[in-house]
């Protein structure tokens, strides 16, 4: 397959986080330390200058005593959707310094629950969407001071603000990428296989200044411009902070009308804004 370039202009713009940290000693049970919190995701719009308080429930499942450090993050998503976590105010979109928390330490007895309350002030002139996660840290009290040897929990709550009559949702397809799908060696042998599927990602970069959630397709063209197919674009939600990037997977594997020939692959994907995010790529089965 012979690979030409032609991109178009495409214009316009959870997951819980879980994040679990076990180092125990060999006599005492995972399953000891189990912490939740609720809720997983908090969304909420707040104007510029105002202030917005909600409850979190930190709950100990466990058969022991846990002490608890709660702090704030940036969180950022990582192309294929997944969540890093960062330092707060790393990112250019955070809001992990607007949170308060009524209590960041405290120790949940077995069987036992916490309501900490949060507050989030949004500073006079801020524009846009903003991102953090509020993690909430175990220890186990009996161990603790033990030695080396650690048992503990993470978890967070994920907060998403945005500041209305500040929104702008723009996105654009950075890059479609286009390559022969692997085939398995049994297939090969059993020569099952006379043109190999297609894969197609294509990546999205959002340029506004609030996350979107997206959806999308490839359309397949023939070289007189006729179209032949479509192919689904697969990524969940498809969200997308500001400034980030997401990628879009989609394979190609239709015998019966990918015969040789040159083709255009059409990217199209829908955010929530007036138009679609499009751009074009051509290439050739031979």
């Amino acid at each position: 397959m012979i690979l030409k370039k032609k991109m178009g202009n495409g214009k316009l713009c959870l997951f819980i986080l879980v994040s679990i940290l076990f180092i125990a000693p060999p006599d005492l049970a995972l399953s000891q330390i189990s912490i939740t919190v609720v809720p997983p995701l908090v969304e909420t719009s707040i104007p510029a200058g105002g202030l917005r308080s909600f409850r979190l429930v930190v709950s100990n499942l466990g058969n022991r005593p846990v002490d608890i450090q709660g702090y704030t993050c940036d969180l950022k998503l990582n192309p294929d959707g997944t969540p890093l976590v960062l330092d707060a105010g790393v990112t250019s979109y955070s809001c992990a310094r607007w949170i308060e928390l009524t209590e960041d330490k405290f120790t949940l007895d077995a069987g036992s629950k916490k309501v900490v309350g949060a507050t989030v002030k949004v500073p006079r002139g801020e524009r846009g969407g903003r991102y953090a996660v509020i993690l909430f840290e175990s220890l186990s009290s009996g161990i603790r001071k033990s030695g080396n040897v650690i048992l503990g929990a993470r978890l967070g709550t994920i907060l998403m603000v945005t500041i209305p009559w500040t929104l702008k949702k723009e996105v654009e397809i950075s890059q479609i990428k286009i390559g022969e799908a692997p085939v398995s060696s049994l297939d090969t042998r059993q020569g099952k296989i006379s043109i190999q599927p297609i894969n197609f990602i294509v990546s999205l970069k959002n340029t506004g200044n609030v996350h979107i959630t997206s959806k999308g397709s490839v359309v397949i063209k023939d070289g007189k411009g006729r179209i032949i197919d479509r192919i689904p674009l697969e990524a969940g939600t498809g969200t997308v902070f500001p400034d980030g990037v997401r990628d879009f997977p989609g394979t190609w594997s239709n015998p019966r009308k990918m015969v040789k020939g040159k083709y255009t692959a059409e990217a199209r994907i829908s955010f929530g804004g007036r138009r679609q995010a499009r751009a074009e790529k051509t290439f050739s089965i031979e």
